[in-house]
This record gives structure tokens, sequence and C-alpha cells, in this order.
């Protein structure tokens, strides 16, 4: 059997609201694309969040307990290792991924040989876009920056 064409790798600690949830929406999203889930849990203290991960039909969901708090690093490196999938996609817990979201993002990769990477845009509950996007790091952007105190003082900066 051929290798999945995206391994989704979520690390979570105490997330025990929120997995079920985000897992449930990558299965409902991706169509087109084998997909498998690896879900490493930082031994969150709410107790083991794999009653939250319902089980389905010749799904793949591999959990990886941590044992201790590794930190996210540590965490997505197991998850890494464990995967097979041909593209990765680090997913917050706390996300919901939107329908045909997983098939673009795959279909993408897989045209562009040259992108090493791709960074998906996000939303926030409200559908309003979450600017997450940032220039490439240089003196006048940390001036300059979305963040600075320059930005903070005058907001209206053409820079």
């Amino acid at each position: 059997m051929s290798p999945p064409d995206l391994s989704v790798l979520i690390v979570s600690y105490n997330s025990r609201p929120f997995i079920g949830h985000c897992i449930a929406s990558v299965r409902s999203t991706a169509e087109r694309h084998r997909v498998e889930i690896i879900v490493t849990d930082n031994a969150s203290p709410n107790g083991r969040f794999t009653r939250r991960v319902p089980p389905r039909e010749g799904d793949d969901v591999t959990v990886i307990d941590m044992g201790r708090n590794a930190g996210f690093a540590a965490a997505c490196n197991a998850a890494i290792a464990a995967s097979s999938g041909r593209q990765l996609l680090l997913l917050n817990p706390d996300t919901l991924v939107t329908p045909g979201a997983l098939d673009q993002m795959v279909d993408f990769l897989d045209s562009e040989p040259r992108a090493g990477a791709v960074g998906p845009k996000l939303l926030n509950p409200d559908g309003s876009d979450q600017g997450t996007a940032r220039s490439f790091p240089t003196p006048a952007a940390a001036v300059f920056g979305r963040r600075s105190p320059v930005t903070r003082a005058f907001p209206r900066n053409r820079f």
C-alpha cells in the first residue's frame, strides 16, 4: 500500500475540549487524499484525552503518549518520526479545518515541487482573517513590523 498523501500531526496538552472536534474536522474535509492523523499527548493533567478520539472504521489515528510534558518541539519530532505521509501538517488541537482545505494544500504541494512549506490561511471563528503573515525578518521589519512600538504609536504609517 502506498503511503498516505498527508500526515496531520497534532500536539495535545490539556486539549480534551477541542481534540475530538479537530480530528472530526480533519476526517470530514479530506476527500481526495489519504490522510493519517498522529496525536502526541504531552502528559495532559486532565487525564488521558484519548477518550475524546472517537474511532472510525478504516481510519488511521495514532496516539503517542509522551509520558511527560516534553514540549511542543519534542512532541512534533515524535509525531514526525511516526509519520509516513508524503506531506506533513502541524495542526493545533483547537483548529477546525474547512472543507477542501487539505485537498487544496496537498494539490498545491504536489504541483509546486520548489515549495518546501506552506502556511494555510487562518480564520477567526467569525470567518475574518487572523492576519498571521509576517514579512521576512529585516531591520526595517523589526522597526516597522506589525507589533513594533513604532507601528503601535503610528498605526497608519505607510512602512
